[in-house]
């Protein structure tokens, strides 16, 4: 018997029970922060995305927030740096007392 065979019906089986139960917004914050531990902030994003609105609906601010800069992360790569921080790299590197004088 193949590993396909094997692990198809326990994966299908794994998400049916799984399927239909409540996600807890502690449970999707713990798995965004996992994601993040390994490097995969891109796929973290929509765990913490949840997680913001679930502690949101709950009125729970301090988790809201800390899900909110966990989507932050996860989306630091794709957005573009803010002028004043390019500007200051720039001033500083340009700053910097040159070796050959």
């Amino acid at each position: 018997m193949s590993k396909t065979n094997v692990l198809l019906p326990l994966m299908y089986l794994s998400a049916l029970l799984a399927w239909g139960q409540p996600t807890s917004p502690d449970i999707l914050l713990q798995q965004g922060l996992q994601l993040g531990d390994l490097y995969n902030w891109a796929d973290s994003y929509l765990y913490f995305a949840d997680a913001e609105q679930l502690f949101r609906t709950k009125a729970d601010p301090r988790n809201a927030l800390y899900a909110k800069l966990g989507k932050l992360r996860a989306t630091m790569e794709q957005q573009s740096l803010p002028t004043p921080f390019i500007t200051a790299w720039e001033l500083n590197r340009t700053a910097a007392p040159s070796s050959h004088r």
